[in-house]
């Protein structure tokens, strides 16, 4: 790919809050791992709600950082709050932390599966995170089931024509000699 960036992942990119970045400096947040998923005994749908919607007001104005600690928050009101699991996907999507973001992705799959944009970003980063098959399979369901969506059937098109290529350059690789 040309432009440093997933072509997967490019459409996604322009789906998100306006304010978004690419890249980020890292920091401890950027570094933890996912919050426990287990259920809470006591469920806060109202501060869940709150911290959520001024995450979102951060993230959309750039203040990824900040969103980070209130998504977390919501999430520890209310673990079942798939958009706080996804955006901070989408967070460790811009800062080009693939394998940081996979498993928010994977949470909100799971939280509601039927969620298009989350089953959108849970394929981007399969592919960039070196499964590319398995992204594949999800596009292909995808478009299945939104046969009209020009930007999934993109995505689709994208990862299939990005992992012929690799294998065409892995398969060059092995043939020439010390992989020059």
């Amino acid at each position: 790919m040309k432009c440093g960036f997933p072509a997967v992942l490019l459409l996604i990119a322009l789906c998100l809050p306006p304010g978004s970045t690419v890249c980020a400096e890292e920091t401890n947040e950027s570094k933890s791992a996912p919050p426990d998923q287990s259920a809470n005994a006591e469920t806060d749908t109202e501060g869940a709600k709150a911290h959520y919607d001024k995450g979102l007001d951060l993230q959309q104005n750039g203040k990824e950082t900040e969103a980070i600690v209130e998504y977390n928050k919501a999430i520890k009101c209310d673990k079942s709050l798939f958009q706080a699991w996804r955006n901070l996907g989408v967070i460790y999507l811009f800062r080009r932390q693939f394998q940081q973001a996979l498993p928010y992705a994977e949470t909100a799959m799971k939280l509601n599966a039927k969620d298009v944009m989350t089953r959108d970003l849970h394929a981007g980063l399969l592919f960039v995170t070196g499964k590319e098959e398995q992204s594949i399979e999800l596009y292909k369901q995808l478009v299945k089931e939104y046969p009209n969506d020009k930007i999934l059937r993109r995505n689709l098109d994208n990862a299939v024509l990005d992992f012929r290529d690799k294998k065409a350059r892995d398969a060059k690789a092995a043939q020439t000699p010390n992989g020059h």
